[in-house]
């Protein structure tokens, strides 16, 4: 059983991976709701494309790329940000959306995926 998922610092960098067209569709910004997604991936600290690859598919991927941002820029824009080591990441990191005010997961709709792009600051191949 995993353990507790752990808040991380503000400060922290956080990365994440995607795949530039013609090989993907580049960042993710919205949850896959479709196939019972709660939350978006990334990955404990700074590291390059390549790096990010393997940790994410366990292969060079062609069309790799990455981009960061802080811990605590998500959590300013509302994100919930926990440290979620998995049996094959121990750098997984999950995302999860806004809470409404009766506390359930806000919906992940356009407006919020324009506010998890714009805490970005960097992005590279």
């Amino acid at each position: 059983m995993p353990p507790d998922p752990i808040e991380l610092p503000d400060e922290l960098r956080l990365t994440q991976y995607g795949e530039a067209p013609p090989f993907g569709d580049g960042f993710r910004d919205r949850l896959r709701e479709h196939i019972g997604e709660t939350e978006l991936s990334m990955i404990l600290g700074d590291v390059d494309a390549a790096a990010a690859a393997v940790l994410v598919t366990r292969y060079f991927a062609a069309g790799a790329i990455r981009r960061a941002t802080t811990a605590g820029r998500l959590r300013a824009a509302g994100f919930r940000v926990v440290h979620s080591p998995t049996k094959t990441n121990r750098l997984h990191v999950s995302v999860f959306p806004q809470l409404t005010e009766a506390g359930e997961p806000a919906h992940w709709d356009d407006e919020m995926a324009n506010q998890f792009n714009a805490c970005f600051t960097e992005s590279e191949e």
